[in-house]
């Protein structure tokens, strides 16, 4: 009698780990081509109103002349740097997730159209 009603229980057991989840994995891609991520900066800040939009812009309208010589990566911390002036830190690391993202290129690039 043990023998029967442990067998079911072995069997449950086994079960259970064989139906272990599996993890999902998606891609998206774009029919446009990467934006800027100073504009996708601009649009993460821009959510915040209007005057800390402009201040922001105020604030890197010559970055484009820093762009020239210098890799994406530190014209990337120059504009987390710029960024972090009007930002939390909280928002900085939004900021940093959402251009990881590229949560907002598709508002950059109706902006454009």
């Amino acid at each position: 009698m043990k023998k029967v009603l442990l067998l079911p229980l072995l069997l449950l057991g086994i079960h259970q780990v064989i139906a272990a989840p599996k993890g999902v994995t998606a891609s998206l891609k774009a029919k446009w081509s990467m934006t800027p991520f100073l504009l996708e900066t601009s649009e993460f800040i821009g959510e915040d109103g209007d005057e800390k939009f402009w201040h922001f812009v105020d604030t890197v309208k010559e970055l484009t002349v820093y762009k020239q010589g210098e890799s994406v990566r530190s014209y990337y911390n120059l504009i987390i740097k710029k960024a972090a002036q009007f930002l939390t830190n909280l928002q900085v690391n939004l900021l940093r997730f959402a251009l990881a993202l590229r949560s907002y290129s598709p508002a950059v690039h109706a902006s454009q159209q």
